[in-house]
């Protein structure tokens, strides 16, 4: 069975930032807003966010924030999509497109639901 995971990416893509994807893994904007590359050893930050997407000006690689993810994790596509879900406690998330369902305030499973 495949499964559609474009609403995903798209989703992941606007919902997280490089830049938090970057801090995630350790690494912090320099000098200029540039970093360093956490893909060779990078004397000089040479990674530049422009958007949603990264490019290293030293060893040319670059993408959206799953590619980031991929190739900092060795995770395939499918595999960095539900890194998302799990590293951020995402719920889980939809492969048609439709968002899920908010969940309610309080502990409403418990018998607080708000007042």
């Amino acid at each position: 069975m495949q499964r559609n995971l474009s609403a995903p990416r798209e989703e992941i893509k606007n919902r997280f930032p490089v830049e938090t994807i970057l801090a995630h893994f350790g690494h912090h904007a320099e000098r200029g807003g540039a970093y360093r590359c956490p893909f060779h050893d990078d004397r000089t930050p040479s990674l530049k966010v422009d958007g949603t997407r990264w490019k290293c000006f030293g060893c040319n690689a670059g993408g959206d924030v799953i590619d980031l993810v991929r190739r900092r994790t060795g995770k395939s596509f499918a595999e960095a999509i539900f890194w998302f879900r799990d590293t951020f406690g995402l719920a889980t998330m939809p492969t048609n497109g439709t968002r899920p369902p908010v969940p309610p305030i309080g502990n409403a499973a418990a018998g607080d639901a708000p007042t």
